[in-house]
């Protein structure tokens, strides 16, 4: 007897489950609440934590200003890794810009990336500091020399340079 009940009960819960999510009777799965109670909000950084700006300017003229917390022996590419920064543009140029500390004046970096690879050249790969600056800039990218240079291999970055 127990188990009749207990298969019942189960059941009667899935066929409410599928009468809310796909009838018109129930509300609160379609605005998304939880029947378990609310979802935690998004982590938010405190105003007062470290962090490094990212500025990812587009060709229409857009910028979309980003900042990720700032940790000790963080160099570019962890910046970029942790903002997704690869997944923006398809091909850009990147700039480091820093405050020097005895001037006061703003010091811009050239920051090379691999040819053909998404990743920091090993010379560029600079070590961050609190409140860096990362301008990101999306470059036109000519699809013709791009699908050549990669059907040539290894030739095409050094034929067909970027």
């Amino acid at each position: 007897m127990t188990r009749r009940s207990l298969c019942g009960q189960f059941l009667l819960a899935a066929a409410l489950l599928i009468l809310c999510a796909g009838g018109s009777g129930c509300t609160l799965l379609k605005s998304g609440l939880s029947l378990f109670g609310s979802d935690p909000p998004a982590p938010t950084m405190a105003a007062d934590t470290p962090a490094i700006g990212l500025r990812f300017h587009s060709l229409g003229g857009e910028v979309q200003r980003v900042k990720i917390p700032y940790r000790d022996g963080m160099v570019v590419h962890d910046a970029l890794e942790q903002a997704e920064a690869f997944k923006h543009f398809k091909t850009m140029s990147i700039a480091l810009r820093r405050v020097v500390p005895e001037s006061k004046k703003l010091a811009k970096m050239q920051v090379e990336l691999e040819a053909g690879q998404r990743s920091v050249a090993l010379g560029s790969d600079y070590a961050l500091f609190e409140r860096d600056i990362l301008d990101i800039t999306e470059e036109q990218s000519g699809w013709g020399s791009d699908t050549l240079r990669s059907a040539l291999g290894p030739l095409g970055s050094v034929l067909l340079p970027e």
